[in-house]
């Protein structure tokens, strides 16, 4: 399975949030396998990585993560621009 573009999808939302509500890790909803200890730990801290930036800050502020199904429906999307903006 690779998993990369699994991250840049807004699909990943999905695994984090089913993760949370029925109280497990997000590798568990992936199906990888328990020897795999670095993949799972790796999921998991991606996945908390996302959501944690998510989450209000002390302002209320929170980002929203672009996703590539987000770049894909602008018309006006411009690499270049974004690079030099961010």
């Amino acid at each position: 399975m690779q998993l990369y573009p699994l991250f840049k999808s807004r699909k990943i939302i999905n695994v984090i949030s089913t993760a949370k509500t029925f109280g497990c890790r997000p590798s568990d909803i992936l199906g990888i396998e328990d020897d795999d200890i670095y993949a799972r730990y790796c999921i998991d801290e991606a996945c908390t990585y996302l959501y944690n930036r998510m989450q209000p800050n002390k302002d209320g502020k929170s980002e929203k993560p672009t996703f590539i199904e987000d770049i894909q429906e602008s018309k006006h999307h411009n690499p270049g621009l974004d690079l030099l903006m961010n």
